[in-house]
């Protein structure tokens, strides 16, 4: 019996290292001229990575409350290509370019971890940059 992880890797290939943001545009038009390449999708770490901890902290969290989370930056194509279901809020849009810099998903794990039976619209803190982010959505 296998674990339903909430995205599929079926068909998926992996290209590290795209390097910066001008360089990772030009890679994915390269490849979306072959018909056989259906999406193209940037993001730093695979869904299963666990190399980029940061400790975070929330809206209305205490002093002593914080929490350790693995973030992923992922631009707007991430979660249909891994075949993400959004279970509230909404997926990432590059029309709204307050989203690239301001604004999370989380998974459900993390949002009951923090006590947030509806997370869409709260805010969290990473502890790396200091900088509040919105939850617009969580898979």
């Amino acid at each position: 019996m296998t674990k339903d992880l909430g995205y599929s890797t079926e068909q998926i290939l992996v290209i590290p290292g795209a390097g910066s943001p001008e360089k990772a545009e030009t890679l994915r038009t390269e490849l979306k001229r072959n018909p056989n390449v259906l999406q193209v999708a940037m993001h730093d770490y695979m869904p299963h990575s666990s190399t980029n901890w940061t400790y975070v902290t929330w809206e209305g969290a205490g002093p002593e409350d914080y929490m350790k989370m693995n973030v992923n930056y992922v631009d707007e194509f991430f979660i249909p290509t891994y075949q993400m279901t959004m279970a509230e809020g909404r997926e990432f849009n590059s029309n709204m370019r307050t989203w690239k810099d301001n604004a999370v998903i989380l998974n459900e794990s993390a949002a009951r971890q923090i006590g947030w039976e509806n997370p869409v619209g709260k805010r969290i803190v990473y502890n790396v940059d200091y900088k509040s982010r919105t939850v617009g959505g969580a898979t």
